[in-house]
This record gives C-alpha cells, sequence and structure tokens, in this order.
C-alpha cells in the first residue's frame, strides 16, 4: 500500500485506488468499480454493473436511485428509471458526439468547445439552461449553472454527482479530475511501470474516450510523425499532475510485488513509441502470468491480464476475438521461430481493443489451430511464451 495527498493505491487491489479523502472504492476481478462508499460513513452510496466481459456500464444505484443504459454501439442513447420509465434520450451521431437530450417531454441541445467538453445546455427557445467551466484536467471551473439534469460534461463524458468525488466514466476506467489520474490501471499498459496517468499529462490536447488512452487530431499526428505538424504524439510524463498542487514526488523503488502503484516515476531507461506507448523491455519480470502481484518465473517476462482475459473470451466464443478486437487472421512463422511448433498452423490476435488513432501495440497472441496451444508475444513475434493456465 502507497499513500500519497491522502491517495491510497492498495495491492490487494492490483494498484487501483482503495480511497481518496476517506472516499473509498470496490473492484472486481476485471477490475471494474463495483461500489463507491463517500466519506460519511453510509455503505453503497453508488453500485455499478457491467455488460459480460466488457467495461460498458449498463446499471448504476446511487441510494434509492437506479438508472439502466441502453446502448446504440459505444453511446447510451437511453436510460430508464428501474420501473421502466423513460428518464432520457439521447441523440449522439458520433462517438461523444452530443447533439441532444430528451427529458420529461422537453428538448435540450449539448454546446461543445473543441475539446467536446460541454460548455452550455440550452432549450428548444436558445434559452441557456446549464452552464459549465473546466479547468484543464476536468476539474469544475467556478460555480456550474444546472437548470436541467443532464450526464455529460468534461470531453462529453458522464459526469458522476450527487457526493461522488467529482468522478467522469469513460467507459473502461473512471478518472478524477480532481487529481488528475485514473482511479485504475489501464490493461493496456497491465505489465509495465505506469497506467494511471491521463492523456499523457496533454489535457487541452487530447481526449481517451474509452480510457485506453489518448487520442487527438489523427492528420495532424502523422504529420509530426514525418517531421511536421504540431505534435508526434503526447509527451509521457515521470509522475502524475495534481491540479493545483503541482507535479507529485517520484517514488523511490515499488511497494507492491514487481510494480509501481500511480505515484512512482518511470525508469529512465524505458522507450517509448509515437503514440506514448512503452515498448516492453523483454528481460523485465514485473510480474506473473496467471494474475498481477506475484513473482515470474525466472528468465521469462509477465503474461499481462489482458492477455488472460482475451484468451478466456476467445476460447468461450469459439476463437471469435472480442468485439473492436483485431484478430483471427493468419500468421506465418516465417522466421521459424523455436518456441513454434514447425508443422504449426497458426493464427494471431490482438489483446487489447482497437482505438481509431490509437497504435495498436506490440503485444499479441498465437494460437496453433491443430492443437489450440497458445503463445503471448510482447514484443510483436520476437519471442513467445506459452500460456498454460
Amino acid at each position: 500500500m502507497e499513500t500519497r495527498n491522502n491517495i491510497i493505491a492498495s495491492c490487494a487491489n492490483r494498484g487501483n485506488i482503495s480511497s481518496v479523502a476517506s472516499h473509498t472504492y470496490s473492484w472486481d476481478d476485471a477490475d471494474r468499480l463495483t461500489k463507491f462508499d463517500n466519506s460519511t460513513g453510509t455503505d453503497n452510496d453508488a453500485v455499478y454493473a457491467y455488460l459480460p466481459g466488457s467495461g460498458m456500464r449498463y446499471k448504476r444505484t446511487q441510494g434509492a436511485t437506479v438508472e439502466y443504459y441502453v446502448y446504440d454501439g459505444d453511446n447510451v442513447v437511453a436510460s430508464y428509471a428501474a420501473n421502466g420509465t423513460l428518464n432520457a434520450r439521447y441523440v449522439t451521431p458520433g462517438l461523444d458526439d452530443n447533439l441532444s437530450e430528451t427529458r420529461g417531454g422537453s428538448t435540450y441541445y449539448y454546446m461543445q468547445d473543441g475539446l467536446g467538453s460541454v460548455r452550455n445546455l440550452v432549450d428548444a427557445d436558445e434559452a441557456t439552461q446549464n452552464v459549465y467551466d473546466y479547468y484543464a484536467f476536468g476539474n469544475a471551473l467556478g460555480t456550474e449553472t444546472t437548470g436541467v439534469a443532464s450526464p455529460y460534461r468534461y470531453t462529453a463524458r458522464d459526469y458522476e454527482s450527487g457526493g461522488i468525488l467529482n468522478m467522469h466514466y469513460y467507459r473502461n476506467r473512471y478518472y478524477l479530475p480532481s487529481i488528475g489520474i485514473f482511479a485504475s490501471r489501464d490493461a493496456m499498459w497491465a505489465d509495465i511501470h505506469r497506467g494511471w496517468g491521463y492523456v499523457g499529462n496533454r489535457p487541452t490536447y487530447y481526449v481517451d474516450p474509452y480510457g485506453l488512452g489518448p487520442v487527438g487530431d489523427f492528420f495532424d499526428w502523422l504529420a509530426g510523425f514525418f517531421g511536421g505538424g504540431d505534435d508526434a504524439g503526447p509527451d509521457v510524463p515521470t509522475a502524475p499532475v495534481v491540479p493545483g498542487n503541482g507535479q507529485t514526488e517520484n517514488a523511490d523503488g515499488t511497494t507492491c510485488p514487481g510494480e509501481d502503484l500511480p505515484f512512482g516515476g518511470l525508469p529512465g531507461d524505458e522507450v517509448f513509441n509515437g503514440m506514448g506507448r512503452r515498448s516492453p523491455d523483454p528481460d523485465e519480470v514485473p510480474d506473473a502470468g496467471g494474475g498481477l502481484g506475484v513473482p515470474a518465473p525466472v528468465g521469462q517476462p509477465a503474461i499481462p491480464e489482458a492477455a488472460w482475459e482475451t484468451l478466456r473470451h476467445l476460447k468461450g466464443h469459439n476463437w471469435s476475438p472480442p468485439r473492436d478486437y483485431k484478430g483471427g487472421e493468419p500468421f506465418r512463422n516465417d522466421a521459424d521461430h523455436p518456441s513454434l511448433p514447425k508443422d504449426g498452423k497458426f493464427k494471431e490476435y490482438d489483446i487489447h481493443r482497437h482505438v481509431r488513432g490509437v497504435d495498436r501495440g506490440n503485444h499479441r497472441l498465437v494460437r496453433d489451430i491443430n492443437t489450440n496451444r497458445v503463445w503471448y508475444t510482447p514484443d510483436h513475434y520476437t519471442t513467445f511464451y506459452e500460456m498454460i493456465p
């Protein structure tokens, strides 16, 4: 366990935040937030339920209020009360491209800034009902005007109100703008030292609609990658920023077996690719294959939990990849790698959801379709480690 600025991250929670200023968080085995208790000492101030095998939330219970969500793709199109009464309908043509909500027989329209954050909510007569302003990391700036109940705020994401510690729901994780970090580790960073930071500390340039990695202006990033444009990808911080308190200190060493908690710095010899993700070090041994926090066998790097979760899905769905994951394409063992059977016939799978504009990374699963043996490769088919449950 490590404590910094009244934030407690627990090894028992696999590095997910356990409490902030007496507000406590509970997690399931898939690192999804299941319960929030505020500092008053009451229990189950908010309880969450998710679609199977997904971070997509379909139910939220806050006190005596229960709300169910209906999705069209990755956007919520309606919410209902426990008795089946329609609470609101939403029109969202693109991802987080909020246009309007209809509630109580009236329709209201979102006014968004260049980052996608909602600044005003106006009615059909063009009268302003809600007004929002934000600091760079999403904390409320000044006093908000809220005439109509509406969930969407900073970067067009769902805002948790009603005494909850200013959280925003980013589909796979919850973001705490008051301290500038996510409350849980990013599955795409699960086998390395950093995974709580928000968009590489570039909140005025990037957004993170899935809670899995920064997304900005793809064409400008592409120009930057080839030496032009404004930016070649987000800067990767050495520690999360706490707005108003400056940057936290770097922690020396680690406190959980083989992994840092959110407050530690990055080793100086790490290598990052163009979208700000770290290329894994084959010699690093952060934790074991079956779950985080257990030492891995000597000489073998960790197999991240995301790989095991993907494998469980594949086995349970006739080797079909999860939604929005790339996979099932033939893999040719042209290098005749000694870890793979010479007579094998292989297919490859990503272990992370594919997000447009975000680098897919180097992690893959490779399956021999003759025997259904599966290998994990952390470095894009250079080394292979068989996954044996």
